[in-house]
């Protein structure tokens, strides 16, 4: 069995009969205000303000996924961990490997790495602008020829994801905070679920990378179920399959070689996590996150 959609976390919201559904003209989804907060807390509090609002909108993959395995709506854990994944792919997703490709949500395009020309030469850093070929890399870069050939680590893109105000621009894609192709978005999403418990790596086939969690709900029965999520934050795909624990033992003992393995280190780097854990989110960015999560439910 095999369902497709996206998925995120949150908490004891649905009851017996899930979130009460609403008509369209009655549904006005609310602005919330943050405090200053590190960023694992700020993505969070996002989802649970928000996890009524994403089943409002659409709940047919929470109710197949629930139905089709007895998964108990009554268990706050199984609401967050399907509601985390989803709404967080949402926010991170583009739509294909074409350049310039952006989800939904927030404008993260997806730019093509390594190739000549290389498209991240013609993106325009706000702040000095420059195009980014021209603008040398910071220290701990320091072995690539300029800021545009960086390969982007999850501290990189996460912390210009939630930067106070959008750094860069190009003529098609207008504003943006961060950028990246299929393996920069999926360190970045694998290293940000792991700050939030979720088991997760980088999977890398044929010069495409996706993200892939093991992660357990308790049916009606109190049982636990194991599902393995893979997560496309490319090609906009989620699907959740049940995996039995002799099956994780071999996700679990799964490696890579060459750019695949660092793919992994990097997502679970340590010191990418600490660095995840400790940063910022200001009240300037989460407003503009907030704003541009709001503005999608109201369509």
């Amino acid at each position: 069995m095999k369902i497709l959609y996206f998925s995120i976390l949150i908490i004891p919201f649905l009851a017996c009969n899930k979130f009460s559904s609403k008509n369209k003209s009655d549904f006005q989804p609310k602005e919330f205000s943050y405090t200053e907060m590190k960023m694992p807390v700020f993505f969070e509090s996002l989802v649970t303000n928000h996890l009524k609002d994403f089943y409002s909108i659409d709940h047919s993959d929470y109710d197949s996924l629930f139905s089709e395995n007895e998964i108990s709506e009554k268990d706050s854990l199984n609401n967050k961990t399907f509601y985390t994944i989803k709404i967080l792919h949402k926010l991170f997703t583009s739509k294909n490997a074409t350049n310039g490709s952006k989800g939904e949500i927030l404008n993260i395009p997806y730019f093509w790495h390594w190739i000549n020309p290389n498209p991240r030469h013609e993106i325009v850093s706000l702040k000095t602008n420059q195009k980014l070929n021209q603008i040398k890399p910071p220290k701990e870069f320091a072995k690539y020829k300029s800021y545009a050939d960086i390969d982007r680590t999850p501290n990189l893109f996460l912390s210009e994801l939630v930067s106070k105000k959008e750094l860069y621009h190009t003529a098609t894609e207008g504003d943006f905070s961060t950028f990246g192709w299929c393996s920069e978005r999926e360190i970045a999403f694998v290293c940000l679920l792991n700050t939030l418990g979720y088991k997760g790596k980088v999977i890398t086939y044929n010069n495409h990378s996706w993200s892939e969690f093991i992660v357990s709900m308790k049916n009606k029965n109190n049982q636990t179920i194991n599902f393995k999520v893979i997560v496309d934050n490319t090609f906009d795909n989620l699907e959740w399959n049940k995996i039995s624990n002799s099956e994780i033992l071999v996700w679990e003992k799964q490696t890579f070689k060459g750019q695949g393995n660092w793919y992994n280190e990097k997502a679970h780097s340590e010191t990418e996590k600490q660095k995840t854990r400790n940063n910022t989110v200001e009240t300037e960015a989460s407003k503009r996150i907030e704003k541009s999560v709001v503005t999608y439910l109201k369509k």
